[in-house]
């Protein structure tokens, strides 16, 4: 399935009409959540578990609602509309789809803060190919995609920088807490062979090749 949707997702909405491009993400958006909820509600045994701490989340839910609130007036013409548009939902779009792929191939491994379950397994296909934190990269390109419909580059890095720094924080307990215990060896040996957060010319071939080599 995600052999078809990949090129639709990245390269058709660069030259389809925006109508198309909003419908695609509205049919994103509507599925993502649903797949998020069903794995995350699923009965699980947990060995350990933690979370970031109230102040890195405060940073990010504070980055999140600035972002929302400028997307939304956006959206109804209040604020800017432009070429760059496109390219913000192009973002959008991807990030969603990206989320959606990473819960799909984590499936039942999928938990809403860093935990280790007691049956843990290293996931390391699909998008687990390119970084080891696809969840959290997926959530960044989304808030840069909704942050860039200002039209101003430095605020939509801007308000990006928190979720990037929470993204970091979440990644490296769950690091933690992963290179620990029975999964630390296979842990270890995916880890030196994929980057952390952002993708490298290097997994990005990689994935291409598993993903449409056969």
């Amino acid at each position: 399935m995600f052999k078809i949707l990949w090129p639709f997702v990245v390269i058709i909405p660069l030259i389809v009409p925006m109508p198309i491009v909003l419908l695609v993400l509205t049919i994103l958006i509507i599925i993502s959540p649903i797949i998020m909820f069903r794995y995350s509600h699923q009965k699980k045994v947990f060995l350990k578990r933690t979370d970031v701490k109230w102040w890195v989340s405060t940073i990010f839910t504070l980055g999140l609602i600035c972002t929302l609130g400028l997307f939304f007036a956006t959206c109804k013409g209040i604020i800017y509309r432009g070429n760059i548009l496109r390219f913000s939902f192009w973002l959008i779009n991807v990030g969603l789809l990206l989320h959606l792929h990473s819960l799909l191939t984590l499936k039942q491994m999928f938990h809403a803060e860093p935990a280790i379950l007691e049956r843990q397994t290293i996931v390391s296909d699909g998008p687990y190919q390119l970084v080891r934190h696809p969840i959290y990269l997926a959530y960044i390109l989304l808030h840069l995609g909704m942050s860039l419909t200002t039209g101003r580059v430095f605020i939509g890095l801007l308000l990006t920088t928190p979720t990037v720094f929470w993204a970091i924080q979440r990644a490296m307990l769950e690091e933690t807490l992963l290179a620990d215990g029975e999964t630390k060896d296979s842990y270890l040996s995916y880890a030196s062979s994929t980057p952390m957060l952002f993708p490298t010319a290097r997994s990005i071939i990689r994935f291409l090749q598993k993903t449409y080599g056969s």
